[in-house]
């Protein structure tokens, strides 16, 4: 919700919005949480809300905060390695993942470090090394990636979504390799996870499932196009992935995937209302990062279709103007990816043709 109340630009909005960070984090549990929620989830806002202000009021909450997030990330690379170091090749999808682990923490510390953070730039590391690896080796990829409480995923499986699957470390090793940061063998480890992703996709379509089972496709060509677990994210981590290594088969590819979808019938986008995580407004927010590095008529076509699409659910009626929907039941929510303030971002962005830095908690930019 705070990005959302700074993307208006209102000076009183910005003031409220620093203090209410400044306020909320020294009663916060220590424990880690995600990068949307909790302790976690408000240093991240803090790096988006300096990013656009530079405010000298979060200068003392991001140094404590940066060097939390760093440790936070070098116990997770740490324990990646102990796994390996035991002959265990099995990541939970909360030690790699975008919304808990390594991808969405490398993203902030990545963005922390670039703001001039010294306290980033281990944890950085950490999670470079440890991702890098994680993707350069084609059995890791393939193990206990169902999204689930439980360390017991099946061997042979594979999330391929933003959010909790192989693209989010994809989004973020290519992000840092486009801003020059990198390790030994994250060059390879990006083309050989983007190939890998593309031969996923269902034959004569541009659709991913959510899984891949023994390195197949598994289940049907239209699970869904959101961000977190759709085409729509793994479209876009294809696409950062070219762009971070020159390679232009990779970025007109993942152009194409989208145009697909912005030429198919909104009501087969198999997406789940207006929010950012399953709905229309990720869908919005990945064609404007896309735009944002390449533009394309099909990308202004699709972002314009998607921006119908969550502009269909508004109701001034309702406590926060558009629902969240559970399980097809319509909710009322301020939440940031399933709820009001994501969705405000995103039109925000629309409205003045940006892609603008809160994308970062998406792994877009």
């Amino acid at each position: 919700m705070l990005t959302a109340r700074f993307a208006s630009g209102s000076p009183p909005f910005a003031d409220s919005t620093v203090e209410h960070l400044r306020t909320i984090t020294q009663v916060l549990p220590a424990h880690p949480s995600n990068l949307f929620r909790g302790t976690t989830g408000t240093i991240s806002t803090a790096h988006i809300v300096n990013a656009m202000t530079s405010d000298p009021r979060l200068q003392p909450l991001l140094r404590s905060g940066t060097a939390r997030l760093s440790d936070q990330a070098e116990s997770l690379a740490e324990r990646y390695r102990a796994q390996r170091r035991d002959g265990d090749g099995h990541l939970a999808v909360e030690d790699y993942d975008a919304v808990s682990g390594l991808a969405g923490l490398g993203r902030m510390l990545l963005l922390g470090f670039h703001s001039g953070y010294s306290p980033a730039e281990s944890g950085l590391e950490a999670a470079l090394e440890a991702l890098t690896g994680f993707l350069a080796r084609s059995d890791d990829r393939m193990v206990g990636r169902r999204a689930s409480p439980t360390r017991n995923s099946a061997w042979g499986e594979a999330q391929l979504g933003m959010a909790h699957g192989v693209a989010g470390p994809l989004a973020f090793l290519s992000i840092a390799l486009s801003k020059g940061n990198y390790v030994e063998g994250q060059h390879e480890a990006l083309r050989s996870t983007a190939e890998w992703l593309l031969a996923q996709h269902h034959a004569g379509t541009w659709s991913w499932p959510a899984t891949a089972d023994q390195g197949h496709p598994f289940g049907p060509p239209t699970v869904g196009h959101g961000w977190c677990t759709g085409s729509t994210g793994i479209a876009t981590a294809i696409h950062l992935a070219g762009r971070a290594l020159g390679e232009r088969n990779f970025i007109d590819t993942s152009i194409a995937a989208l145009a697909a979808l912005g030429d198919t019938p909104r009501d087969r986008w198999a997406v789940s209302g207006p929010a950012l995580c399953c709905g229309y407004s990720g869908v919005l927010q990945a064609a404007l990062a896309v735009m944002s590095r390449d533009p394309d008529p099909r990308l202004t076509y699709l972002a314009d279709t998607a921006a119908e699409g969550v502009l269909d659910y508004w109701n001034p009626s309702t406590s926060f103007g558009f629902p969240r929907f559970h399980r097809s039941v319509a909710l009322n929510s301020p939440e940031f990816l399933d709820g009001a303030s994501g969705i405000a971002p995103a039109l925000y962005d629309y409205a003045h043709g940006a892609c603008s830095s809160w994308s970062t908690l998406l792994l877009l930019r």
